[in-house]
């Protein structure tokens, strides 16, 4: 769907890897659709079981697309090993947790580039267009090589196709308050610090988990139609949080929206 220099997608597919305590995915499908009216929305399973199943390949796909996911699976966040060969048990742990929907525990970090290589190969190609945005919501967790520090960094989201977006990601991703690090290298009791900076930084179960991850739905579309999902703006939704504090009040604040300047050229697609 052209909007004069942007191609808006027509269709926007949203895959649900989460635990429904987390996020609720017809929720997030509402938000989008108020959005961008002019696109189809639906909601999807989890990516892998969801493209597997479809297929009607997963009894003879499913082993080998388990062992590309456990060779992503990061082992050492200082080292960069892209070529591992996973153990049978790892790959047996992939397999378990796709047939049973994707939700597996947060604490495994996965290379997000390779992740997104594995899942673009499960597209069928009558969706593999600019026509078509796939957005990956997931509880899995995943980061990034930084070349400046040697290391990985687990992230929130890394944008593609499909782009991927992590509840994990959410509270993993964003530094905490500068106290609690200084609290920690003090010695002070961990749940005590947590009590008292609760309201400065997202945790497990928290349900402003709801609401934080839409404006990384945003980034998704924006990236999709413009390449660029970002905004230097700490008032916009796209602005890229390293922070907690700045991810709390970009997404969580009250009237949390898209700075004018996006929000013109979001009506603009959506009018035109």
């Amino acid at each position: 769907m052209a909007a004069g220099e942007f191609l808006v997608p027509s269709f926007v597919h949203l895959y649900d890897g989460t635990a429904p305590s987390e996020v609720n995915a017809r929720e997030l499908a509402v938000f989008l659709q108020k959005e961008v009216p002019p696109s189809a929305m639906d909601i999807r399973a989890d990516f892998l079981r969801y493209w597997l199943t479809r297929a009607g390949e997963e009894e003879r796909s499913a082993p080998a697309f388990a062992r590309s996911v456990a060779r992503a699976k990061v082992r050492q966040t200082d080292r960069r090993e892209l070529d591992h060969d996973p153990l049978p048990g790892e790959v047996d742990f992939e397999l378990r947790f796709m047939k049973a929907g994707g939700k597996k525990p947060a604490g495994i970090l996965y290379d997000a580039h390779q992740l997104i290589a594995i899942y673009s190969e499960l597209i069928l190609p009558q969706e593999v267009s600019s026509e078509h945005c796939h957005i990956v919501v997931t509880n899995q967790l995943f980061g990034t090589w930084d070349e400046n520090d040697r290391r990985y960094h687990a992230r929130v989201s890394v944008y593609g196709f499909p782009s991927l977006i992590s509840t994990a990601g959410l509270i993993e991703g964003p530094a905490k308050p500068r106290e609690f690090y200084l609290g920690r290298s003090m010695g002070l009791d961990r749940a005590n610090l947590e009590e008292a900076l609760k309201e400065r930084y997202l945790v497990y179960g928290d349900a402003r988990l709801r609401e934080a991850i839409k404006g990384y739905l945003l980034q998704a579309l924006f990236y999709h139609v413009t390449g660029n999902p970002f905004c230097e703006n700490k008032e916009c939704r796209l602005f890229n949080a390293h922070w907690q504090e700045d991810l709390i009040h970009a997404q969580i604040k009250t009237g949390a929206d898209l700075c004018e300047r996006h929000r013109h050229m979001l009506e603009k697609w959506t009018c035109e």
